[in-house]
């Protein structure tokens, strides 16, 4: 560290973003401990056994899925994934997919690619980045699983979820993707939280018009579980 770093650590000590406490050397924008505090749902060797795989392959045939943490309104999950969705702090995403990594051993077959839901263009252009990507970008940096975000493209624009109903978000994201080019091998689809899947299950669907069989879904949380 500097000599300016390290002065400018003394005057504005750098803070974990969720429990506000002096972060350590190696520590960035979380500490350690508020990491562990996340609810780690199931160690999911079994990726046909758990409620997120049924959520999804009750409407569109996959090979597996599994979500890491539980996401608590008010949570410490909730506050990290706010900050790197919404103050510009991609870096988060990168230590939630590594810390997720970490957790389990890889359970996705050895050839396959990490593909996160893209964004639309314009919600791109005005982030900066895709979130997904990031969370992404930390899985494969453990798992050493190729990460590739050309396959799949985002063709319309769409209101936020938030606020919908499960039937509401559904229609809101019905043939909003588009695949661009021929993928081969094995699918695995990222993002960051599900709620009722809307957006995930789209995506499944509009890779399995394009033939493409071996589909699994990872998201870094899952809401109302």
């Amino acid at each position: 560290m500097s000599w300016f770093h390290a002065f400018v650590d003394l005057i504005l000590p750098r803070t974990c973003i969720s429990c506000t406490t002096k972060l350590l050397k190696n520590e960035k924008y979380v500490c350690l401990n508020c990491l562990t505090d996340l609810a780690f749902l199931h160690d999911y060797k079994q990726l046909k056994d758990n409620k997120i795989y049924y959520q999804i392959a009750g409407l569109v045939p996959i090979q597996g899925a599994f979500a890491g943490f539980r996401f608590d309104k008010g949570g410490k999950l909730q506050k990290l994934i706010h900050h790197l969705k919404y103050y510009q702090k991609p870096q988060i995403g990168i230590i939630l997919g590594e810390y997720l990594a970490s957790r389990i051993d890889n359970p996705f077959p050895k050839n396959s690619i990490l593909i996160p839901i893209p964004l639309h263009r314009q919600k791109l252009k005005k982030r900066g980045y895709n979130q997904a990507a990031k969370i992404a970008q930390g899985l494969s940096n453990i798992w050493k699983i190729e990460l590739f975000e050309q396959g799949l493209v985002r063709t319309k624009f769409t209101e936020t979820q938030t606020f919908k109903s499960k039937v509401e978000r559904q229609k809101n994201v019905e043939n909003i993707f588009e695949v661009t080019q021929t993928i081969k091998r094995p699918i695995v689809l990222v993002d960051d939280v599900i709620t009722t899947g809307a957006t995930l299950i789209s995506a499944s669907r509009t890779l399995k018009n394009h033939n493409i069989k071996d589909i699994y879904i990872v998201t870094l949380a899952a809401a109302n579980y």
